[in-house]
């Protein structure tokens, strides 16, 4: 008579074997197919860092097109020798040139194969600054009693394109830590405070900064007659100068003001956002064909929605231009 019970524990130990078997097959079969869709991700992510999307580079260049076009319209328009006294005159002017460089990005892009757009086009006001007669201080205007203390711009969201040509004849002596009577640039927001002097050591027109949480420094210098100071981009003479930030530490808005004013000749030129109150500044003279200095109606900033179309991408993007500006 056969044993039962020993033929009923041999089918469970093959039943037991063989669900082994099958277990193990399986997590085998996970485990290849988890490398395999890990080095499908690798190669993927390699290869897509090697070649960016198609057309996906041409998107940024018609972006970058569109803002260096509109900010040298905006620069022309505000800049030119004979500024504006009609602001109205002004922003069609710009918009006009605007539409006029969509339109024919339009027609190049369209050869292509390629839609573009410009559209909800905004302009942010704002004001002109200027002193053109470099044979004159930086004091303020004359019908003001040439005060050489003074707030050029009151209480400014933002200044930029400022720039400014000293020349050496009138500096005054000095060094780091001893500005005396020094021609300086100050910004406030009424709590911090930046200050830039420039002064004559050495024989050079040489630039120093401060601000109220570390001591003066030396930013740069230069040896020639007359030095032109680009405040905004941190240059002198276009050459960098890493040390002069303009307003490091302060907010906005806040007032910009000359001190020593006659002890500095030279000319400049910033735009200010709508809001400095220069329209009821007393030390500013109102151009054009004012004597300097003066202010004049200018646009500070064109915000536009830009598109760009193919049949492999599709880009849209809201862009600010304020040509000039310290974080340009």
């Amino acid at each position: 008579m056969a044993d039962l019970r020993r033929s009923a524990r041999s089918d469970g130990d093959d039943d037991r074997g063989q669900l082994l078997l099958v277990t193990g097959l399986a997590i085998a079969f996970a485990i290849v197919a988890i490398v395999l869709l890990l080095n499908t991700a690798i190669y993927t992510q390699n290869l897509a860092s090697r070649n960016p999307s198609p057309g996906a580079d041409d998107a940024l260049q018609y972006r970058q097109e569109v803002v260096d076009g509109t900010g040298g319209i905006v620069d022309h328009e505000n800049f030119e020798e004979y500024a504006y006294s009609d602001e109205s005159d002004l922003r069609t002017d710009v918009r006009n040139g605007v539409d006029h460089l969509a339109t024919q990005l339009t027609r190049q892009h369209a050869e292509r194969g390629t839609s573009t757009s410009v559209s909800s086009v905004t302009l942010s006001e704002g004001d002109l600054v200027r002193q053109t007669d470099l044979n004159r201080d930086f004091t303020g205007a004359a019908s003001n009693g040439n005060p050489e203390d003074w707030d050029v711009a009151i209480t400014a969201t933002d200044a930029r394109a400022f720039e400014m040509t000293v020349k050496d004849d009138r500096l005054e002596s000095a060094s780091v830590g001893s500005f005396g009577d020094a021609f300086r640039v100050q910004v406030s927001d009424g709590t911090d405070r930046w200050q830039m002097f420039v002064y004559e050591d050495g024989g050079d027109i040489t630039v120093a900064v401060k601000n109220d949480t570390s001591a003066a420094v030396e930013a740069c210098r230069t040896s020639d007659d007359e030095a032109t100071i680009s405040l905004s981009k941190g240059t002198l003479d276009g050459s960098n100068c890493p040390k002069l930030e303009w307003a490091k530490g302060v907010s906005t808005p806040y007032t910009v003001g000359y001190e020593n004013g006659h002890n500095a000749e030279g000319a400049y030129e910033f735009v200010v956002r709508d809001g400095g109150f220069l329209g009821f500044n007393p030390n500013l003279n109102d151009g054009p064909g004012s004597s300097s200095p003066y202010r004049v109606p200018a646009v500070y900033s064109v915000q536009m929605d830009l598109g760009y179309r193919t049949a492999q991408v599709e880009y849209e993007a809201t862009v600010t231009v304020a040509p000039g500006a310290h974080d340009d």
